[in-house]
């Protein structure tokens, strides 16, 4: 799993805010409702797809959701009704996501084990103008690790920045392009 923890972890990022606005425009109610394609709330309980009948008995004590990312189909919840409830629900990665953020090969896998997977898959990306936003999108990162992973190949001269009107544009610098050739030697 290793070489997939960013995307991983960025859609799971992804779904805090969405939630948070939910929860801090409308309270419970809210947060349930943005829940709305895998919950229903209905006479004082919550139903959900699921494909036998459970029941989840609340007893005064905090309903926990947590969004999974290995969670498919249907909310799923804890056998055992002594433990806290809990309530695991799915995740929508967007499509491909898998396919771009596949282990490096080749040039990319050796730059990797140098740089890291994730900062030779950015310098890889980085053959136009891009925007940390745009790296974060492009390799699902969270965009403060999109920062930080430019911050740092910028300090190396792998990437230049600049800023155009409201955001910073980074691109692959002649030493970049080299390393990322696998011909270090040649950048001048």
């Amino acid at each position: 799993m290793a070489p997939y923890q960013d995307a991983i972890r960025a859609e799971v990022a992804a779904d805090l805010p969405h939630r948070s606005q939910a929860a801090l425009a409308s309270g419970a109610e809210g947060l349930l409702a943005s829940y709305q394609s895998e919950l229903i709330r209905r006479d004082g309980a919550l139903e959900c797809a699921y494909p036998i009948d459970w029941e989840l008995p609340l007893e005064g004590r905090p309903l926990h959701l947590i969004p999974s990312f290995f969670c498919t189909r249907w909310p799923v919840t804890l056998a055992d009704p002594g433990l806290p409830p809990v309530l695991v629900l799915p995740l929508a990665p967007a499509p491909g996501w898998f396919d771009r953020s596949r282990p490096l090969s080749g040039t990319l896998d050796s730059l990797g084990r140098l740089l890291g997977h994730t900062r030779a898959q950015v310098l890889d990306v980085l053959d136009r103008p891009m925007s940390t936003g745009g790296i974060a999108a492009q390799l699902f990162l969270a965009p403060a690790s999109a920062s930080r992973h430019t911050a740092v190949l910028r300090e190396a001269g792998l990437i230049s920045s600049h800023r155009r009107r409201h955001q910073v544009l980074h691109r692959r610098t002649s030493l970049g392009e080299a390393l990322l050739n696998g011909e270090p030697g040649t950048a001048a």
